[in-house]
């Protein structure tokens, strides 16, 4: 079912009614991180990378090399990912395994292309537009081996008070005097402040608003204009 999200229950990472395993073990799709050992390799649900639970939380994992970065970008996948990675899992987490400057030389068939960096300026906003909308950018290692340690010793880092995520999670609950309910969602061109409070008092929070089906945010009031433009805002 669409609905169906990844949560921790009894120790164990769960999709829906299946069990991916343990809540301690790195999850991944039978396609990432071949022949690694310590890692559970599955047919992961909705095309996922991969996930791994911190806190009680699920993070879904998108793994990515440069020159797959690059593509990803261009032929909007990377979009549609970060919008599943949204609605499945409790923060998405993309991970880009290798060097950034690797990403200004991309090979096409036989072909290198040369990217400057301005050329490459929609993508530095699209990494900025994951992390507003409370995606975690990660600078891992290149060579599979070393994936599971790296990943295994940022859950500190991915479990404390400062990662994005967690900072918009906080407005949700103990705004500053000076902020409203709903503030981040006031910034999507075309809502405006009443019905910003309106859809994160019916979400519950704002990234529930975020990865909010259209059909969900009928049910709550909401016109197809704002529907549209939070599907704008996340594409």
């Amino acid at each position: 079912m669409r609905s169906e999200r990844f949560t921790v229950k009894n120790g164990d990472i769960h999709f829906g009614k299946r069990n991916l395993g343990s809540a301690d073990s790195l999850h991944v799709d039978y396609n990432e991180l071949v022949g690694v050992e310590g890692v559970e390799h599955h047919t992961m649900p909705r095309r996922i990378d991969g996930v791994m639970a911190v806190e009680g939380r699920v993070l879904g994992i998108e793994s990515k090399k440069p020159a797959d970065l690059l593509n990803s970008f261009m032929v909007r996948r990377l979009k549609r990912q970060l919008a599943t990675l949204l609605a499945v899992t409790d923060m998405p987490v993309l991970l880009i395994r290798g060097e950034i400057r690797d990403i200004v030389t991309y090979s096409y068939g036989r072909e290198k292309l040369l990217w400057t960096y301005k050329e490459l300026a929609p993508l530095y906003e699209e990494l900025a537009r994951w992390q507003m909308l409370g995606a975690v950018v990660l600078h891992g290692p290149d060579a599979p081996d070393a994936v599971p340690a790296y990943l295994d010793g940022m859950r500190k880092v991915l479990s404390g008070g400062r990662n994005v995520l967690v900072a918009i999670s906080g407005t949700d609950q103990e705004q500053p005097k000076e902020r409203r309910p709903g503030w981040l969602l006031r910034r999507i061109p075309g809502i405006g402040a009443k019905t910003s409070v309106k859809l994160h008092n019916a979400a519950g929070s704002t990234l529930t608003a975020l990865s909010a089906p259209p059909e969900r945010l009928d049910e709550w009031g909401m016109n197809k204009a704002v529907a549209k433009a939070i599907q704008e805002a996340i594409k």
